[in-house]
């Protein structure tokens, strides 16, 4: 009740005593209680995160950061973001000439690298099968990517991007236990993972473009596009 009682004083300072403050001042209203629910539950995760170590502490920062973010520009401005990284994707799309070209093919391509860097040195170049298991892996997730963008086909490319991304997961797993196993550091596993999540998280904007209607006229276009220069 004491918690109820606070977030009523709030909200009663804020509007007034005057009924016309109440249409006037209804946005202070919202973000008032927005941030007293936010700042008790910030509490609640710090106190938490502090007895699971930094790792957890790192997982609830970045958390809390999006709520903030979020809580300063608004739902209708995270649309219009996300709206505006779409008309991006499209419009890179229509313009890339080759698979290089694209941030997906991109991102997979320098988790490749790095995965094969790190099963370039012992004690994990000994481990003959799982060194294996991981370069292949990783090498499927930008392979899919080059090869879904050979076949000038939205849908079939965003059917090739489900294969990568299993494979970028994968490669996920493998890390993970090369660092239960300890032939990883965490610092190491780290890196690694987050380079695999920016990858995937590219892969599913994009592959949200592949299944638009914009994706199947821009791929009639380029096609009409190469046949032209022929």
């Amino acid at each position: 009740m004491q918690r109820i009682d606070a977030e009523d004083d709030l909200l009663q300072g804020a509007v007034g005593d005057d009924p016309r403050d109440y249409g006037v001042k209804t946005v202070r209203i919202v973000r008032i209680v927005r941030i007293v629910r936010i700042v008790r539950i910030v509490r609640n995760v710090r106190d938490l995160a502090r007895s699971y170590g930094t790792r957890f502490m790192r997982t609830v920062r970045a958390c809390i950061e999006a709520v903030f973010a979020d809580l300063s520009i608004g739902r209708s401005d995270s649309f219009k973001n996300q709206r505006g990284m779409d008309r991006a994707y499209r419009s890179a799309m229509a313009s890339a000439d080759r698979f290089q070209d694209l941030l997906t093919w991109q991102r997979m391509y320098e988790l490749s690298l790095e995965v094969w860097k790190f099963t370039d040195r012992p004690p994990v170049s000994q481990h003959f099968k799982y060194r294996d298991q991981i370069r292949d892996a990783s090498d499927s997730a930008h392979r899919n990517v080059a090869e879904g963008f050979g076949r000038y086909n939205p849908t079939e490319f965003a059917r090739f991007l489900d294969v990568s991304r299993a494979s970028a997961e994968e490669t996920r797993a493998l890390l993970e236990k090369a660092r239960a196993t300890h032939l990883l550091s965490d610092d190491e596993f780290a890196a690694l993972d987050k380079l695999a999540i920016r990858g995937l998280q590219a892969l599913a904007r994009f592959q949200r473009y592949l299944r638009s209607p914009a994706a199947k006229r821009n791929a009639e276009r380029w096609r009409h596009r190469k046949e032209r220069t022929r």
